[in-house]
């Protein structure tokens, strides 16, 4: 080595540690000065090592260059010493996220946590953005209008609304709808607009018009685009969305039929049914629908492996086409349930031919298991009237709808009424819930006596085409079907039955009123319920040992009534109103204990 070369110098305090990226400062600067000019440490307790160890430099300069390496660990011990003294007073700090130097020196790396750490977007609608107008005209501060009127906005966002206050008031005064966040206007105007006229003129036809999809707007927009003279449009599925966000229109699902009713006349139809039915009892009144069933059809949503979840596939059994028709009747109090009749194309099912395996329900047979004029006149005289005079003699009334098949029945204890046509979906009491939950409480069972087969296969018996049934053989057949709806029917209640009749529209107010008072909501002292409860509590309260002393010289009604009266207690006027005044003055006497 060259002895003219100048010695090395020992490492200065402030050199960095080897395997770190230098941090270019001037000579004489402190790691914590240089840090300040030219990066971040990564952590405070760094930091806080960083100035102990600058504070003893500057106090004891002559010991920190005799002894550097001391110098530092003592200062990134009082760091950590200093960090887990606070942490036993505030609780467990949370983790600081580590910030990775840039490896040229420049701005630190940030870690992907904390590049998708910012708060998340709040957009404030037109409608909010006024109101924080309103406000800050009353000349109320942004923090109270923050607290109060929009608690989602941050101060500045309502700084720069009451900044933009003209331009909001003039997007107000155009017809800007309310919930909008944005007042930015469609590239093409004239054609959003032609395109929102048209779309009210066709929605005021009713049953009339058709359904409106992204292509059918696509279409019309281009055709007003070439009306209107406009080049280079394309009508974009994005202009149709934005043309519906700007004017609210949303698209749905529709179902059922109910958007075919001719609402002026039928309501005309409705009005002489409903007079009619002033004449007749509540229970006298029946309304009776069919249905298919697609007995054997399986739920086409099931769970599968997560690793399977592509490449699972279906059964033909999720399509099923074996299907029967369901006949409903019942009257309007849902006291009075006809036997469901079963529609079905064998004359004689296999499953029915055993001994001991007749069909819990009426059957009937049809080439398409669809209900015929042959078929309905069948039911009326094998079911529905020998029913009807089974449980009384007075006249009855059967609401149906307009189907050809129902044709109309001569019989001196019988009234025929046809509904208005295609009003099934809004004024059939059956169509209002009463059969969708018929069918829903179908799949139940025989779900469930699939699970039961799928258990116990290893214990199965062989089976014919006769003796094939659900628990058997997982094949499920119409004698099957018919002890499920059997069974299903037998458990609909009144109420609910009663409910779809209150749904439907179809009887007289009074009558309505009158079945809706038969099943009024529990804490009603005039209902049966609350009725039969009462009861029971003052029998119990009679047995006890310290009646005499609680109820001293009362009768069993009047206890019945005090009893009603707690349990009617919620819905009292009076009482609530006690209680506020109590609660309002600081609760109870001093000398009342509990």
């Amino acid at each position: 080595m060259d002895s003219n070369l100048p010695a090395p110098r020992a490492p200065s305090p402030n050199s960095p540690s080897p395997g770190c990226p230098r941090t270019p400062r001037r000579r004489g600067t402190s790691l914590a000065e240089a840090t300040a000019r030219g990066g971040r440490l990564p952590s405070p307790t760094e930091a806080a090592s960083s100035v102990a160890e600058a504070a003893f430099s500057r106090s004891a300069p002559e010991l920190a260059q005799a002894s550097p390496g001391a110098v530092r660990h003592a200062a990134r011990a009082a760091a950590l010493a200093v960090e887990v003294v606070r942490g036993e007073s505030s609780g467990p700090a949370a983790p600081v996220p580590e910030i990775r130097p840039h490896p040229r020196g420049r701005r630190p790396l940030r870690s992907r946590a904390q590049l998708s750490s910012r708060a998340p977007r709040h957009p404030i609608t037109l409608g909010v953005k006024l109101k924080v107008i309103e406000a800050r005209e009353g000349s109320r501060g942004f923090g109270n209008i923050k607290a109060t009127v929009a608690p989602l906005a941050s101060v500045d966002a309502l700084r720069r609304i009451w900044q933009r206050r003209v331009q909001y008031k003039m997007l107000a005064a155009q017809g800007t709808r309310m919930d909008r966040t944005n007042g930015r206007a469609s590239a093409y105007a004239a054609i959003d607009e032609r395109l929102y006229d048209w779309f009210l003129l066709l929605s005021r036809r009713g049953r009339k018009r058709v359904p409106f999809t992204i292509a059918l707007l696509q279409d019309k927009a281009r055709k007003l685009a070439d009306e209107l003279g406009v080049t280079n449009f394309g009508a974009s599925r994005g202009f149709v969305q934005g043309w519906a966000r700007r004017h609210n229109v949303r698209s749905v699902v529709l179902h059922g039929s109910g958007g075919s009713v001719d609402a002026p006349e039928s309501e005309q139809r409705m009005a002489a049914i409903r007079e009619q039915l002033q004449d007749f009892d509540a229970e006298n009144i029946f309304n009776m629908d069919e249905t298919g069933l697609f007995y054997r059809c399986l739920p086409n949503r099931s769970y599968v492996p997560a690793e399977q979840r592509r490449a699972a596939r279906g059964t033909k059994a999720m399509k099923a086409k074996e299907r029967v028709t369901l006949v409903l009747a019942c009257n309007a109090t849902g006291s009075r349930k006809v036997p469901i009749a079963v529609i079905g194309k064998s004359a004689r099912p296999l499953c029915f031919r055993p001994a001991g395996c007749e069909s819990p329900l009426p059957y009937f047979n049809q080439r398409n298991s669809w209900m015929d004029g042959a078929v309905f006149k069948r039911w009326m005289e094998d079911v529905f009237l020998p029913y009807v005079r089974s449980c009384t003699t007075e006249k009855v009334e059967l609401i149906v709808d307009n189907l050809a098949s129902h044709t109309d029945i001569v019989d001196d204890q019988l009234l025929f009424i046809a509904l208005p046509p295609n009003t099934t979906a809004v004024f059939q009491p059956l169509d209002e819930g009463i059969i969708q939950a018929l069918k829903m409480r179908y799949k139940r069972p025989y779900l469930s006596s699939m699970v039961a087969y799928l258990d116990n296969l290893d214990e199965q018996q062989e089976t014919t085409r006769v003796t094939a049934a659900l628990n058997s053989s997982g094949r499920v057949s119409l004698l099957d079907v018919a002890r499920i709806i059997a069974e299903e029917w037998a458990g609909t209640t009144a109420e609910s039955i009663a409910r779809c009749w209150i749904k439907a529209k179809c009887l007289p107010a009074p009558m309505e009123a009158a079945i809706t008072s038969m099943y009024a909501d529990y804490h009603r002292t005039d209902t049966p319920q609350v009725a039969n409860q009462s009861e029971e509590i003052t029998h119990m309260l009679r047995q006890a040992t310290l009646t005499d002393g609680l109820f001293p010289d009362s009768s069993t009604g009047d206890v019945e009534s005090g009893v009603s009266a707690w349990l009617n207690a919620e819905a009292d006027a009076e009482i609530l109103s006690d209680t506020i005044d109590m609660v309002l003055e600081g609760g109870e006497s001093e000398g009342e204990e509990d």
